[in-house]
């Protein structure tokens, strides 16, 4: 289960094909996603007062990352997997980091075993200074992260 529209700066299609043929993807859409820059240029480059604020908005408001709608629209999508599918251990990887708190919510909704892989860091990502928190803001999503490591199944991580 994962996003249509979760474009990061690049993607590599050529992966698709170490997937399974009879292996089922489901995929949601969310609104309000912004568009892929031209030539893979990060937003965070833009130092233009637009891109300050935009910055700003969202290291504040999108804890813990611009894809939190994504948390209110799944339990749907959830909801006709699990009827759907004998599921009894989900492993979640992210970023983004919002994949987390579903995992979270399928763990208590549905009673099933989740491993989540932390793939980058998550309240330590290198990028985050750079969204000009505040102590609440980080201290919130500071809260997330331990809530899902003190509650996950299993973790899989490549740092501390």
């Amino acid at each position: 289960y994962t996003l249509r529209n979760n474009l990061q700066l690049g993607e590599d299609l050529s992966l698709l094909q170490d997937i399974p043929s009879q292996t089922i993807i489901y995929r949601d859409e969310i609104p309000l996603q912004p568009k892929p820059r031209l030539g893979g240029q990060s937003f965070l480059s833009d130092k233009s007062l637009k891109g300050r604020i935009k910055r700003f908005l969202r290291g504040n408001l999108f804890i813990p990352d611009s894809r939190i709608s994504w948390r209110f629209f799944a339990p749907k999508t959830l909801k006709m997997i699990f009827k759907t599918h004998a599921i009894d251990l989900v492993m979640i990887t992210a970023p983004p980091q919002t994949v987390h708190l579903i995992g979270h919510y399928i763990q208590k909704k549905y009673s099933v075993k989740v491993i989540h892989d932390f793939r980058d860091p998550w309240t330590k990502a290198f990028f985050l200074k750079e969204f000009k928190r505040s102590f609440l803001a980080e201290r919130f999503d500071y809260y997330l992260e331990q809530k899902i490591v003190r509650s996950a199944s299993g973790i899989i991580s490549v740092s501390q």
